[in-house]
C-alpha cells in the first residue's frame, strides 16, 4: 500500500495553490473562476481522493473548502463529502516541493475539478 500525502505535504500544496491565485486573481481566467465560485459554491465543502496510480483507486482523502478565494483544510480523512477533486500524490508533492513553477506559471495548476464542480452546481 502507498504512503498516505502527508497533512504537512497536502497543506503545502494548498499554499502553493493559493499563491498562484492570489498572484493571478486579476486575471481573466482567476477572476471569472473566483467569482463563480464565490456565487454557486458558497462555503460548500470540497471532497479531496488522493491516489497513486489510479484515479479509480484513491486511498487518502481530504475535506477542503474555498472562502476569498484561498483553499482551507477542513479534515484529513473520508468525510461526507463525494470527492471532487482526484488527484495524484506526485503532482501534491510536485505542489508542495516547487511552488514557483506553478505560482510563475499558473496555468500548470489543475483546476478543471474545480471549474467542473462549479458547472455542476449551476447544472
Amino acid at each position: 500500500m502507498s504512503q498516505a500525502v502527508t497533512v504537512d505535504t497536502f497543506q503545502s500544496a494548498l499554499a502553493t495553490m493559493n499563491q498562484a491565485i492570489e498572484k493571478n486573481r486579476d486575471s481573466l481566467f482567476f477572476k471569472t473562476l473566483l467569482k463563480s465560485c464565490e456565487t454557486v459554491l458558497g462555503d460548500d465543502l470540497l471532497g479531496v481522493a488522493i491516489y497513486k496510480d489510479s484515479p479509480e483507486t484513491p486511498h487518502d482523502y481530504y475535506t477542503i473548502r474555498m472562502d476569498e478565494g484561498r483553499f482551507f483544510l477542513v479534515e484529513h480523512g473520508r468525510g461526507d463529502v463525494d470527492s471532487d477533486w482526484k488527484v495524484s500524490e506526485d503532482y501534491l508533492r510536485d505542489l508542495a516541493n516547487d511552488p514557483d513553477k506553478y505560482v510563475d506559471h499558473p496555468e500548470k495548476l489543475s483546476l478543471n475539478w474545480l471549474a467542473n464542480r462549479v458547472s455542476s452546481a449551476t447544472a
